[in-house]
């Protein structure tokens, strides 16, 4: 139960019966965020995403509700809603590393030559040899609740920030970016 984070009196809280409730809704939702214009640019730069059942494997695994397109050698592409301690869920854009990519080192630099040129992305380096590594970016969902269309807004971010991830790729070609399906 703990791992699950449930709560302790195992009771629905008036909150938890309102979010199910409404879940069908709220997934639609975030599907709708993830498909159409975002997808079709995922696809253009980093080509196809997992299946979307892997949206719920991260949900459970991650606590973030993302596409994502495997690169090769242990690198990730994704993109989405990642779930914290915050009230509100960040979006994200981020590119994670495995501890099995043959090619950390020199994903290190160019990670860190990208991040000094686009400051506002994090990177979040490893901690020993088998740890992930990410460079990411997160933006509140508070930040989008001003406009007319949240949605997208969302979008028109994400994609914003997929094509500087992409940057990434194009700069450094030579670390073997290559869709695996």
């Amino acid at each position: 139960m703990e791992v699950n984070e449930l709560n302790k009196s195992r009771k629905f809280t008036p909150t938890d019966i309102y979010a199910l409730q409404n879940l069908y809704k709220l997934q639609s939702m975030l599907d709708e965020t993830l498909n159409g214009k975002v997808k079709e640019i995922f696809i253009q730069l980093f080509g196809k995403p997992m299946q979307w059942s892997n949206r719920a494997n991260q949900l459970r695994t991650f606590n973030r509700y993302v596409s994502i397109s495997d690169q090769s050698d242990w690198k990730f592409i994704g993109c989405g809603f990642r779930f914290t301690e915050e009230e509100y869920p960040d979006i994200t854009v981020f590119l994670e590393i495995g501890p099995n990519c043959r090619r950390k080192d020199e994903l290190i630099k160019a990670i860190n030559t990208f991040c000094i040129e686009n400051e506002e992305w994090i990177f979040e380096s490893p901690e020993d040899e088998k740890d992930y590594f990410r460079v990411y970016l997160g933006k509140s969902l508070l930040s989008f609740l001003a406009e007319s269309d949240h949605i997208e807004s969302i979008q028109k971010y994400i994609i914003e920030k997929l094509h500087e991830i992409h940057r990434l790729k194009v700069q450094f070609p030579e670390l073997k970016w290559e869709e695996r399906v």
